[in-house]
């Protein structure tokens, strides 16, 4: 069974996060995942499950990836690491 490079087109819900082999962790952008639909291993980046993964708001901009914490929030956070 070949390692494909590119996502399946099963759909991101059915791939499962698999553990590295020591050799893919020369490549620290992409992750290993396993379709449980198409039974087929895949090597994929990691940045390209960011906009599946994580909900925005509308009108958000996808390309941002920083959080935005408002004043409330980061004060609460910052009591919390200390």
């Amino acid at each position: 069974m070949t390692l494909r490079l590119t996502p399946c087109s099963c759909g991101l819900q059915y791939l499962v996060r698999m553990n590295r082999a020591p050799w893919m962790r020369l490549v620290p952008t992409r992750r290993h995942y396993f379709c449980a639909k198409c039974k087929q291993p895949q090597f994929l980046p990691r940045r390209a499950f960011a906009s599946w993964w994580l909900p925005r708001a509308v009108g958000e901009d996808s390309t941002d990836t920083k959080p935005r914490l408002d004043a409330a929030t980061r004060g609460s956070r910052m009591r919390a690491l200390r």
